[in-house]
């Protein structure tokens, strides 16, 4: 799956009410029940810092317009650092939060709903990114494991 194929399925789930637009609020309720759940409120607070980060790179300081169309969405993957600064510490955030607090990293069965979760399909490929994201081969992805395999991934 290319960037730009997953920057599309990332949109899509976060446009939860299908206008093609995002507004600041699309973003935090597309995954507001997977961490919202969590006893962790410095996790839960890590997400609302990186909603606001990822809300102020799509929008800009100014946020005078506070809709990002689907086309200015893909645009801004190639924005420098977009993904490194605002994207990936985004969905890292909303990963840890989801997870109990005891845990810092997903195996199999758990990459495979946050692929579902991030609006991508549990396919045979998710399999070979499970293990190519899995770089010191010990059948779990840990965080940092995860934010490379993400940087990878969602850089055009």
């Amino acid at each position: 799956m290319t960037a730009q194929e997953r920057a599309e399925a990332l949109f899509e789930k976060l446009d939860s009410d299908s206008d093609g637009q995002l507004r600041p609020g699309d973003i935090e309720r597309a995954f507001l029940p997977y961490y919202m759940g969590s006893d962790n409120a410095e996790k839960q607070r890590a997400v609302q810092s990186a909603v606001g980060t990822l809300v102020k790179a799509l929008l800009g300081d100014e946020m005078s317009d506070e809709t990002v169309s689907e086309k200015q969405f893909i645009a801004a993957f190639a924005s420098p650092g977009f993904v490194d600064k605002a994207l990936v510490p985004f969905l890292v955030a909303v990963v840890d939060a989801g997870q109990r607090d005891d845990e810092s990293s997903l195996d199999l069965d758990e990459w495979r709903k946050w692929q579902v979760r991030l609006g991508l399909p549990d396919t045979s490929e998710t399999m070979r990114e499970f293990q190519s994201a899995d770089s010191d081969e010990n059948i779990l992805v840990s965080l940092e494991e995860y934010t490379q395999f993400l940087k990878k991934t969602y850089t055009p």
